[in-house]
């Protein structure tokens, strides 16, 4: 049974002949381990995606948006901004990222 979620996540990995995939509602986080095994093993990277409502203003009128970010670490790298179409994500706004901003840094 296919499902709509507006946070898809598509997995490579391999182990597996082909991706693996699963969606979210409203926030998926994902917290990364190393080591030399799942019992024996350190936290390396929490990344997280998450789907909120919000209102922002354009030329003056408030409009109902979908606002969809991506961090790791507690830092936002990435923000999508999308009309509120019936509760889904209408037309792309706006599209922030923080690694664009940085990209010539070195």
């Amino acid at each position: 049974m296919s499902r709509s979620y507006p946070i898809w996540n598509k997995v490579n990995n391999c182990s597996y002949a082909t991706d693996k995939s699963y969606g979210n509602k409203r926030t998926g986080e994902v917290t990364i381990k190393v080591g030399s095994s799942s019992s024996n093993s350190e936290d390396l990277v929490r990344h997280v995606v998450t789907k909120r409502n919000g209102i922002v203003k354009i030329r003056g009128k408030e409009i109902d948006v979908i606002i969809f970010k991506f961090g790791v670490d507690g830092v936002v790298l990435k923000e999508m901004i999308f009309e509120d179409n019936k509760g889904k994500a209408g037309k792309l706004l706006k599209t922030r990222s923080a690694l664009t901003r940085m990209k010539g840094l070195k």
